[in-house]
């Protein structure tokens, strides 16, 4: 059965909240800047550390006790407070893009993408934690990214075209996420599973529940 490819231009009207989206993380993170410092957390020196290793390449004095995920941002950003808080801004921008991503192609509605994303920026732990010298925001990013990754697998896997590139994409962002946090081990184990869950229904007919979403339907219809 020949699959219909479809034509990925982003509608008007989708550009026209995604703008309002950013526009919104753009406000709110200007005002934090104004107002707020970067901080420091115990956990900031041993990340210091790490980058300090990975340019030296001796190991020493930090023992490899930190992933190198933060570390290879500390790397290409430097060690100065606010260029990182700059950055880790820059990250969640582009997190609650991922999650606009995510919940429109689940859901089609660009009303409830805005507001999936807009709760990113308006999450004062989460904007916080984007001031403080700390892993949180990269890994908030590396699992939306991972999991809009996927989804844009799944829909290409259905439309025939370009399936298998995809999903080698979703394995170097699993890779990184996995760089960034240990504790992200379950990656390999879960996106698997979740692509025979949409895929094949699998392991039973209630495993087609998910298929039937909008995003994520992978299998044509008869």
């Amino acid at each position: 059965m020949q699959i219909s490819k479809q034509n990925y231009r982003i509608a008007p009207d989708t550009l026209a909240w995604l703008g309002a989206l950013m526009l919104l993380g753009i406000v709110v993170r200007v005002m934090l800047l104004l107002a707020y410092e970067p901080q420091q957390f115990p956990d900031t020196g041993t990340y210091l550390q790490a980058a300090r290793d990975l340019v030296s390449g001796d190991f020493s004095m930090g023992l490899a006790r930190r992933t190198p995920g933060y570390p290879l941002l500390i790397v290409l950003v430097g060690e100065a407070p606010r260029a990182l808080m700059l950055a880790q801004m820059l990250i969640g921008l582009t997190t609650a893009v991922a999650l606009f991503g995510i919940t429109r192609s689940l859901t089609s509605s660009n009303a409830l993408a805005f507001g999936v994303g807009a709760s990113y920026h308006l999450n004062l732990q989460q904007l916080f934690t984007e001031a403080t010298l700390i892993t949180e925001s990269l890994s908030s990013f590396s699992i939306a990214a991972v999991m809009w990754a996927f989804l844009l697998a799944m829909r290409r896997l259905h439309e025939g075209r370009g399936g298998p590139a995809m999903l080698v994409a979703v394995s170097l962002l699993s890779a990184f996420a996995l760089m960034v946090r240990p504790q992200f081990l379950f990656l390999p184990l879960l996106l698997p599973a979740l692509a025979m869950y949409a895929l094949t229904g699998w392991p039973g007919p209630r495993g087609a529940a998910l298929a039937q979403l909008p995003g994520w339907r992978c299998r044509p219809s008869p």
